[in-house]
């Protein structure tokens, strides 16, 4: 229904827009039950992704969202987001010739963008985004109007989600950092190992955001 109200101008202004995908997105996830041999994380947002490009099929992103990537660039990004993944295929459908291998531009999704600027997104963002710093390479952050919250944070200890400990615990084929080889059993009993899922990036590394408003700079997330 909301993609259909998108198709027939039904639903005009960036506000009402939003609001309406979000309530769809309510009464989806109320109706969802996780599979038997499926995860919650992955199913979920998988299906999530398949409303998102239905209601792209309804109304296309916005012009600036491809003209963020030019001819020629260089493109890195870091992990699996499906917002810069939608941002690639539609830069391509514009005839874009461009490559995602190393970085002239670095490219990230983000879980949140909070209101001081932070962008709170999968680990590894924040310090990509810093050696990008270091090397004066822009660094854009590509995120949905909808995450962006109220909420002030200024580092990733205070708020996280943690992931498996084990999943830390040995790096495959890096013998030199298996630290816990060594450890006795009592040392292990004492040692507790935080995998944290997300990490907090700075505003200071970040170049620009590109959102469904369009392009828009770190003074003009609070006025969102």
């Amino acid at each position: 229904m909301v993609g259909l109200q998108y198709l027939t101008g039904d639903l005009s202004g960036g506000n009402a827009r939003c609001i309406a995908m979000l309530q769809a997105f309510q009464e989806a996830i109320k109706d969802y039950s996780t599979p038997p041999d499926k995860t919650l994380i992955r199913d979920l947002t998988s299906k999530i992704s398949g409303f998102v490009s239905f209601l792209i099929e309804c109304r296309p992103l916005s012009m600036s969202m491809g003209n963020v990537i030019r001819d020629g660039d260089v493109l890195l990004t870091n992990g699996s987001s499906c917002v810069v993944e939608m941002i690639l295929l539609y830069a391509h459908e514009l005839g874009k010739r461009f490559r995602v291998v190393v970085s002239l531009e670095f490219f990230f999704g983000a879980s949140s963008i909070l209101s001081n600027g932070t962008v709170y997104s999968r680990v590894g963002t924040a310090s990509v985004a810093m050696v990008a710093c270091a090397f004066h390479i822009p660094v854009l952050i590509c995120c949905e109007a909808y995450k962006f919250h109220e909420r002030v944070q200024l580092d990733s200890i205070c708020f996280n989600e943690l992931g498996d400990p084990d999943a830390i615990a040995k790096v495959p084929g890096r013998v030199d950092v298996n630290y816990s080889n060594n450890l006795t059993d009592k040392q292990k009993e004492n040692l507790e190992l935080l995998n944290s899922k997300y990490d907090a990036t700075p505003s200071d590394y970040i170049s620009m955001i590109v959102t469904d408003y369009g392009m828009i700079s770190l003074p003009q997330v609070c006025l969102l």
